[in-house]
């Protein structure tokens, strides 16, 4: 497949660069919202957990000011430092621990998402914040794998995306709609940011991303974009 196919991400993310560079120069990759959003905030908060941690990377590599903590259902392999092991709506802290809470492609996964949000808010701090990054159900990309065998996903997403199938986890997408976070008792949105995410392995699904993004610029379309990331306040109600 040439040029349309290619293995090689480091040239692929390159080549994207440039592209962009020339036709969306404000354009910014979905990991650069979220980790600029964590680094910001991590510079006030003492007290950092990470829920839903997967291999504890994320912890491994940022910092709070005083406590840091990565918890999820399985030990980590590589960084078993800094983690607890438990489930997300059964924390093992105390009330108002913790400054902010961040959390990255774990709500699309979970059965009853409705009850992290409680204990969330149980373990922060008054004024203490929330960050998500999840796929949006509107967008084509999370809607339209919802019709196909579980199996033949995990194949495409190993095929064309290089997802490895230990990676690769059913969806549930229960709190994937931008409004479900509008409507959340205890918290206020302070951002709301919806993105279309660049497909870089192959490069017919860049063009066709690119193709949305540019759609979706202004107004109504941009309820459909691929990628919702939120920053939320916890609220004395």
């Amino acid at each position: 497949m040439g040029d349309f196919f290619s293995r090689d991400l480091d040239a692929n993310l390159e080549w994207a660069r440039q592209f962009l560079s020339r036709h969306a120069p404000n354009y910014r990759f979905r990991w650069d919202i979220y980790f600029s959003l964590l680094k910001e905030n991590l510079v006030s908060s003492h007290f950092w957990l990470d829920a839903g941690a997967g291999e504890n990377k994320i912890v491994d590599q940022y910092n709070a000011l005083d406590f840091k903590v990565g918890v999820d259902i399985r030990s980590p392999l590589a960084n078993p430092k800094h983690f607890v092991r438990a489930r997300l709506e059964a924390l093992p802290f105390k009330n108002a621990s913790f400054d902010l809470v961040s959390t990255r492609y774990v709500l699309e996964h979970l059965e009853k998402p409705e009850l992290v949000w409680p204990e969330w808010r149980r373990v922060l701090k008054p004024g203490g914040q929330v960050l998500v990054q999840t796929p949006n159900i509107l967008s084509y990309i999370s809607s339209l794998p919802r019709l196909l065998p579980f199996r033949l996903k995990r194949h495409l997403l190993n095929r064309f995306f290089l997802v490895s199938p230990k990676d690769i986890f059913r969806t549930r997408h229960r709190f994937n709609h931008p409004g479900k976070f509008k409507k959340l008792s205890g918290f206020l949105v302070e951002k709301l940011i919806l993105s279309e995410d660049m497909h870089l392995h192959f490069r017919p699904l860049f063009y066709l991303s690119y193709f949305v993004h540019v759609w979706t610029r202004f107004g109504w379309p941009g309820n459909f974009r691929s990628t919702i990331t939120a920053l939320l306040r916890k609220t004395d109600v």
